[in-house]
């Protein structure tokens, strides 16, 4: 409080005051740095769409009286994003509000106004498709792969990723699928576009590698086809003939001995003794090296009117 002093003009006097004293107050001027935030009604926002923004300048100063400094919460702009899907960027005023979001005033600003940048993505759920190079190792066969997660969630431009159909894998290798396992693997993200979300994707196999059998078969099943006209062909003595089949285990369990067809083509061969490769017919969904089959002796003789007799 201060007390009042009255000057009056000569040949004059006071006659009645109402206050003696008046109350007053004095504050220090302040500065605060303030972060200015952004504040977006929900309404104006699109479905399925991600919105980031950056405001330029980030920060703002404001001065003025302590007390009213000090009430201030905090700097907003409120962003508008009505039928926006693509980025764009636009001026907003500051408004300084307190910790019940009613405006404060008397204070000054380094700036009233804000540029605020607002990065919009399209936002979508996509299925992992697998992707394949290469061939499996021979007799190997796939009996089943998945990958887990089998879908991801994507962002990006909106004319992108409103037609994306899917994300495919890195490229798996399938001549290195010797057994069963898994793997984590990569994606493949078409430019322009990236995960919403932090997966690891995980490829899972499971093949079937062929098995190797023996089978024995008598020299007595061979056939002699393509003889020479007028002649006599017969085997020569010996060991059986082991024939090493690959193949599913299931198939070779049904496999039956009269199914293996070896046989010796004296196709052009004279009368004499010849060592012919034998030589086995294919049999379906089973595999065997031609080049592994031995050579064995036949005798080709000549039918004579003396011999018919």
């Amino acid at each position: 409080r201060a007390p009042v002093h009255v000057r009056q003009p000569a040949e004059t006097s006071v006659y009645a005051m109402s206050d003696r004293d008046i109350l007053f107050t004095i504050e220090r001027i302040v500065e605060r740095t303030l972060t200015v935030e952004t504040e977006v009604d929900d309404n104006t926002l699109e479905r399925d769409f991600k919105y980031k923004h950056t405001v330029e300048p980030a920060t703002i100063t404001i001065k003025g009286p302590r007390s009213l400094a000090n009430r201030v919460h905090e700097a907003r702009v409120i962003a508008d994003h009505s039928g926006e899907r693509e980025s764009f960027t636009i001026t907003e005023r500051i408004e300084l509000v307190d910790v019940d979001g009613k405006p404060v005033q008397g204070l000054e600003m380094s700036t009233d106004t804000v540029s605020v940048s607002v990065e919009v993505k399209r936002v979508k759920v996509v299925p992992i498709v697998i992707s394949h190079t290469g061939s499996l190792p021979e007799g190997v066969t796939i009996v089943n792969e998945r990958i887990e997660p089998n879908t991801i969630r994507v962002q990006g431009p909106d004319e992108i990723v409103q037609n994306l159909e899917n994300i495919r894998t890195e490229s798996i290798d399938y001549s290195e699928m010797n057994v069963s396992g898994e793997r984590k693997v990569g994606l493949q993200f078409p430019e322009g576009v990236t995960e919403d979300e932090t997966i690891e994707p995980v490829y899972t196999y499971n093949v079937r590698t062929p098995v190797d059998r023996d089978m024995i078969i008598g020299r007595s099943a061979i056939e002699l086809r393509n003889p020479p006209e007028d002649t006599n062909a017969r085997i020569g003595d010996g060991n059986p003939i082991v024939v090493r089949l690959s193949g599913e285990e299931e198939d070779l369990d049904a496999l039956r001995e009269n199914q293996i067809k070896l046989y010796l083509d004296l196709d052009g061969l004279q009368a004499g003794t010849h060592e012919v490769q034998v030589q086995m017919e294919p049999i379906p969904n089973l595999r065997f090296d031609p080049e592994a089959f031995p050579e064995i002796r036949v005798i080709i003789d000549e039918v004579t009117t003396e011999n018919m007799e």
